[in-house]
Protein backbone atom coordinates (compact mmCIF):
# COMPACT_ATOMS: atom_id res chain seq x y z
CA UNK A 1 0.00 0.00 0.00
CA UNK A 2 2.69 2.67 1.01
CA UNK A 3 5.48 1.06 -0.63
CA UNK A 4 4.84 2.74 -4.03
CA UNK A 5 3.45 6.07 -2.19
CA UNK A 6 6.40 6.04 -0.08
CA UNK A 7 9.23 5.28 -2.47
CA UNK A 8 10.56 8.88 -2.49
CA UNK A 9 9.91 9.70 1.49
CA UNK A 10 13.21 7.57 3.09
CA UNK A 11 15.81 4.93 2.92
CA UNK A 12 14.56 1.68 1.69
CA UNK A 13 17.54 -1.05 2.95
CA UNK A 14 16.53 -4.59 2.28
CA UNK A 15 16.24 -6.78 5.04
CA UNK A 16 16.03 -10.44 3.10
CA UNK A 17 15.18 -11.49 -0.21
CA UNK A 18 12.04 -10.41 -0.68
CA UNK A 19 11.69 -7.95 2.15
CA UNK A 20 12.69 -4.37 2.47
CA UNK A 21 12.13 -1.94 5.34
CA UNK A 22 12.24 1.95 5.89
CA UNK A 23 11.76 4.69 8.41
CA UNK A 24 10.18 7.73 7.21
CA UNK A 25 7.65 10.55 8.71
CA UNK A 26 5.35 12.77 6.17
CA UNK A 27 5.43 16.13 8.66
CA UNK A 28 3.12 18.02 5.90
CA UNK A 29 1.41 15.33 4.03
CA UNK A 30 -1.57 14.45 5.52
CA UNK A 31 -4.67 13.10 3.71
CA UNK A 32 -5.52 9.71 1.80
CA UNK A 33 -3.25 7.00 1.20
CA UNK A 34 -3.14 4.76 -2.28
CA UNK A 35 -5.05 1.26 -1.54
CA UNK A 36 -3.32 -1.17 -3.18
CA UNK A 37 -2.12 -4.25 -1.99
CA UNK A 38 -0.61 -7.20 -4.52
CA UNK A 39 -1.19 -10.88 -3.68
CA UNK A 40 1.44 -11.84 -1.80
CA UNK A 41 2.27 -8.80 -0.64
CA UNK A 42 2.63 -8.33 3.24
CA UNK A 43 3.21 -5.25 4.59
CA UNK A 44 3.84 -4.56 8.04
CA UNK A 45 3.75 -0.93 10.33
CA UNK A 46 4.82 -0.27 13.36
CA UNK A 47 3.53 3.49 14.23
CA UNK A 48 5.64 6.28 15.96
CA UNK A 49 3.75 9.24 16.05
CA UNK A 50 0.01 10.06 14.38
CA UNK A 51 -1.99 7.48 13.07
CA UNK A 52 -3.27 5.93 9.92
CA UNK A 53 -6.91 5.63 9.43
CA UNK A 54 -8.06 2.28 6.80
CA UNK A 55 -12.48 2.43 6.20
CA UNK A 56 -14.25 -0.88 6.11
CA UNK A 57 -16.29 -1.20 3.42
CA UNK A 58 -19.58 -1.30 6.05
CA UNK A 59 -18.39 1.68 7.28
CA UNK A 60 -16.65 1.27 10.67
CA UNK A 61 -13.07 1.79 10.93
CA UNK A 62 -9.83 0.63 11.61
CA UNK A 63 -7.07 3.06 13.42
CA UNK A 64 -3.23 2.55 14.00
CA UNK A 65 -2.13 5.27 16.47
CA UNK A 66 1.41 5.72 17.82
CA UNK A 67 3.30 2.31 19.30
CA UNK A 68 0.36 0.58 17.59
CA UNK A 69 0.91 -2.24 14.56
CA UNK A 70 -0.70 -2.73 11.97
CA UNK A 71 -0.41 -5.82 9.63
CA UNK A 72 -1.70 -5.99 5.83
CA UNK A 73 -2.42 -8.99 3.87
CA UNK A 74 -5.30 -7.93 1.90
CA UNK A 75 -7.20 -4.89 1.45
CA UNK A 76 -10.47 -6.41 -0.32
CA UNK A 77 -12.97 -5.12 2.48
CA UNK A 78 -11.30 -1.31 2.84
CA UNK A 79 -12.64 1.81 0.67
CA UNK A 80 -10.26 4.33 2.44
CA UNK A 81 -7.17 4.79 3.90
CA UNK A 82 -5.83 8.35 5.54
CA UNK A 83 -3.19 9.23 7.47
CA UNK A 84 -3.02 12.45 10.07
CA UNK A 85 0.18 14.36 9.94
CA UNK A 86 2.87 14.57 11.65
CA UNK A 87 2.97 10.82 10.85
CA UNK A 88 5.99 8.97 11.83
CA UNK A 89 6.29 4.55 10.83
CA UNK A 90 8.65 2.21 10.41
CA UNK A 91 7.18 0.40 7.40
CA UNK A 92 8.35 -3.53 6.79
CA UNK A 93 7.18 -5.00 3.16
CA UNK A 94 7.64 -8.39 2.28
CA UNK A 95 6.67 -10.31 -1.58
CA UNK A 96 7.30 -14.13 -1.33
CA UNK A 97 9.57 -15.21 -3.86
CA UNK A 98 10.26 -11.57 -5.40
CA UNK A 99 13.28 -10.78 -6.45
CA UNK A 100 15.56 -8.20 -3.85
CA UNK A 101 14.99 -4.74 -4.56
CA UNK A 102 17.51 -1.97 -3.51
Amino acid sequence: MLAEFLADQGDWTSVMPGARACLFSLDERPGPLPLQLEHLHFETLFCLRGSVTLTRQDGSFLKAGAQQVLLLTDLAGFTGANVDAPWKAFWWQWMPGAPERA
